[in-house]
């Protein structure tokens, strides 16, 4: 048994491995150039600041970019690129739509010359608006929020992780092909996040329903509560502590374990294939548990 469970933890790394290798060579025609851009891995970064417009609902599309949202005293924005990429803001009917687009066969500064404060962008905020819709697509880049309320926030990303903290949305829907997810001090309606790999961390936080999913990686939540849960690892783990009513847990290759201060009065759905349950601080016996 501990033979097969190791083949398979090998198995899900390496196959893990090529996907996320061919997902960024995709992405940068790395792989149907057959070369990096030289002259682009060369060109120095430079920093840009500007102001902008009101605007309520935010959407940024870009190829690689580290992205903050963060509080100031007017509507602005700072980003700091190599000088070739193309980065445009545009104001409209109260949205703002954010462009970062890289030469052709642009690869060498995402894989090869990351410096520490290269690629960033930080939208400023006046403290205290109440945003509408936050979209973002990622090819590769992480991205951190604190502080804001929004009415609905849908993150895509190839590879990099997400993190918010203490905010407030009526739909949280986060999707990342490799990266983690970490939420944090905040209350949010219908949730849904899926990582193909990366762990997801929801701690002191409040939702109505959740579903959260990993192809390989952890899903920890503590202290939050919510209505109704699915939660489902293929490898890794999986602990939930929160107040529920209802709640189903599936691991192929880690461990469940599940607690509440209502615990007595949920419903409880928990199985794995390879791993252990917990469930109210018992262990139980076998691979599945009904309640």
């Amino acid at each position: 048994m501990k033979a097969l469970k190791t083949i398979a933890i090998v198995i899900m790394f390496t196959l893990t491995a090529i996907v996320i290798a061919l997902v960024i060579g995709r992405r940068f025609n790395g792989f149907k150039s057959g070369r990096f851009d030289i002259a682009a891995m060369n060109k120095e970064f430079e920093e840009v600041e500007g102001k902008l417009e009101s605007f309520k609902d935010i959407e940024v599309n870009s190829d690689v970019v580290s992205l903050r949202i963060e509080k100031g005293n007017d509507f602005g924005y700072m980003y700091k690129f190599p000088e070739n990429v193309n980065v445009d803001f545009n104001v409209e009917d109260e949205k703002l739509k954010v462009t970062v687009k890289f030469p052709v066969n642009f690869i060498g500064n995402a894989g090869l010359r990351f410096p520490k404060d290269g690629y960033q962008m930080v939208i400023y905020v006046p403290e205290g608006t109440k945003l509408g819709d936050l979209e973002t697509n990622f090819d590769a880049g992480d991205m951190r929020v604190s502080g804001f309320t929004f009415e609905k926030i849908n993150i895509d990303g190839d590879a990099g992780n997400v993190i918010f903290d203490n905010i407030k949305s009526e739909k949280l829907s986060i999707k990342t092909d490799a990266g983690n997810v970490e939420i944090s001090d905040s209350k949010v309606g219908d949730t849904n996040i899926s990582s193909d790999a990366g762990n997801i961390e929801l701690t002191d936080v409040t939702a109505k329903d959740i579903n959260a999913d990993t192809d390989m990686g952890n899903i920890e939540l503590k202290n939050t509560d919510f209505e109704e849960g699915e939660f489902t690892s293929e490898l890794g783990n999986i602990e939930v502590f929160g107040d529920f009513k209802k709640i189903t847990a599936k691991c192929s290759l880690g461990n469940v374990e599940i607690d509440s201060d209502t615990i007595e009065s949920a419903k409880i759905s928990a199985k794995v294939s390879m791993g252990a349950l917990k469930i109210g601080g018992k262990h139980i016996k076998g691979t599945e548990y009904n309640q």
